[in-house]
């Protein structure tokens, strides 16, 4: 409930008094305007979450950048993409403990690294037809985020064909 003389841009719309938002559907959300601040409003892994944010804070303003590994193309490598007889729900872990979501995953890619065959899950990607993986290795929680890190993936090949990309160790 908003007092007298305030005011909420949700989504680019001026609410005053009582607003509801209603259902927000899974990965779905809002951003809300409160001043400086941005709200978002939004459902992820079943929970309905807020978070604040204030996109002029110095700390954000004064980001420059992640560091990043220098690409090295002994890390671009072929692999395989199989699609699975039918979409099947992954649990994935997120950066919040005990936060976990769920994601359709349409197939398997294998590939192989001087050794026996690896394999990741593969997601859908951003644009049609394109893939995603989320993986973890030795750097993870070390030198990289720990929850995992995405490696996208452009549409397979006729033959099933995709090259894995990890130009950044």
């Amino acid at each position: 409930m908003l007092g007298e003389g305030e005011e909420l841009a949700v989504d680019g719309t001026v609410v005053r008094g009582r607003h509801t938002f209603g259902v927000i559907p899974e990965r779905g959300g809002v951003n809300a305007v409160w001043g400086d601040a941005v709200i978002e409003v939004a459902k992820r892994g079943g929970h309905d979450l807020i978070r604040p944010r204030h996109p002029e804070h110095p700390l954000r303003t004064a980001f420059t950048g992640t560091p990043a590994y220098a690409p090295d193309p002994r890390w671009a490598v072929t692999g395989t993409y199989t699609p699975f007889p039918e979409p099947r729900p992954t649990t994935v872990g997120a950066a919040v403990e005990g936060l976990q979501h769920v994601y359709d995953a349409p197939g398997r890619i294998r590939f192989h690294i001087g050794g026996p065959a690896l394999g990741l899950t593969a997601f859908n990607g951003h644009t049609p037809g394109s893939l995603m993986v989320l993986f973890t290795d030795a750097t993870s929680g070390v030198t990289t985020y720990p929850a995992n890190r995405a490696l996208h993936i452009d549409p397979p090949g006729p033959d099933g064909t995709v090259v894995l990309e990890w130009l950044s160790a």
